[in-house]
């Protein structure tokens, strides 16, 4: 009987420590801002693959996320990436800031 009590209590272990990632995330709300930062990472990645044209938002909004999500979303995507200075807005068109990538590249590379 104690033997079975045992496997129980270290099952109930087992799970308790490979759910309380996933269930953290969820119930903290993690799991959006990652949603969110996966999609800035896949708009800046084909701005820099296409660095020297720029694109308007819903031209971008079209082509990365195949008009999927909102044009006031990809806007507010957008202004995220510039505050980092790695693209610019100049007449409504977005671009990929070479120079600023160059000078700070270690930085963004995480070296």
């Amino acid at each position: 009987m104690w033997l079975y009590d045992l496997i129980l209590v270290l099952i109930g272990f087992g799970l308790g420590i490979v759910s309380a990632g996933p269930l953290k995330n969820m119930f903290s709300g993690k799991w959006r801002e990652d949603a969110r930062q996966k999609k800035r990472v896949k708009l800046l990645s084909f701005l820099q693959q296409s660095s020297g044209k720029g694109y308007t938002a819903a031209e971008l909004n079209q082509i990365v996320f195949k008009e999927k999500l909102n044009a006031d979303d990809v806007d507010k995507l957008l202004s995220e990436i510039a505050e980092s200075a790695l693209i610019y807005n100049k007449s409504n068109r977005w671009y990929f800031a070479d120079d600023v990538y160059r000078k700070h590249q270690k930085h963004y590379r995480g070296h």
